[in-house]
């Protein structure tokens, strides 16, 4: 089954990166919600993409800036605050699985401490020595590696950061990528896929699953086609 890993959330319906948007995806029918992970000023894990929060919040200051309860203050969208990564974990934790993009390095100690044990999660980054420290710390937590380009040796890099799975931009994946990833026991994920026609395209080549804003349009693409039930 090709798997539909909601990005930041239902992030094309609600506040990206919200408990708001992690909810609405989880009722959708996702099997994954992915989110992005920074740390606040007194050094919690904080749900939030950018480095600072502009585009988010209309505020010039830096997450780094910022306590947790400062944070907490701010209107993200709809009303919403931005979550800790420990309010994300409690809205899914059984029901769906968990994507931790780390977007800065320094915080995967305590990444890996709130997700031990929980059973479906993955920790990713585009920092591949963050990816490679998190199995340091706990061999059992899966990990993959993300892609803006397509380096020649991608499934080398994954493997040189201990990773279990690819994170490619849509349009560098090609059958070649696939077939090796998986002769390597490498799952591959695209992202971000929001077209339809793009995602059966994908599916069809043989990707484990699709990164995306739009999960419904995702997951009823794959069951008209009768790649899921």
């Amino acid at each position: 089954m090709v798997l539909v890993i909601a990005h930041r959330g239902a992030s094309a319906y609600e506040p990206e990166n919200t408990v708001r948007s992690v909810l609405k995806a989880v009722e959708m029918g996702v099997d994954a919600v992915e989110v992005d992970v920074r740390l606040s000023r007194d050094g919690v894990p904080v749900v939030v993409h950018d480095e600072d929060l502009w585009r988010v919040a209309r505020v010039k200051v830096k997450v780094r800036e910022l306590s947790l309860s400062q944070l907490k203050r701010l209107d993200v969208g709809k009303g919403e605050a931005i979550p800790s990564l420990s309010e994300v974990i409690a809205a899914v934790k059984d029901r769906v699985g968990l994507v931790v993009e780390l977007k800065e390095e320094g915080l995967e100690a305590l990444v890996v401490d709130l997700l031990r044990g929980l059973g479906d999660v993955m920790v990713t980054s585009f920092i591949h020595r963050a990816v490679k420290r998190v199995k340091g710390y706990e061999r059992s937590l899966k990990t993959g590696v993300i892609f803006t380009g397509l380096p020649i040796k991608v499934v080398d890099l994954a493997l040189e950061a201990d990773a279990d799975a690819l994170f490619p931009r849509r349009d560098f994946v090609t059958p070649e990528v696939v077939d090796s990833a998986h002769e390597h026991n490498l799952a591959v994920y695209p992202w971000t896929v929001d077209d339809p026609e793009e995602v059966v395209r994908l599916a069809r080549m043989g990707v484990d699953g699709v990164v995306t804003n739009r999960p419904d349009v995702a997951l009823e693409a794959l069951r008209r086609v009768a790649l899921r039930a």
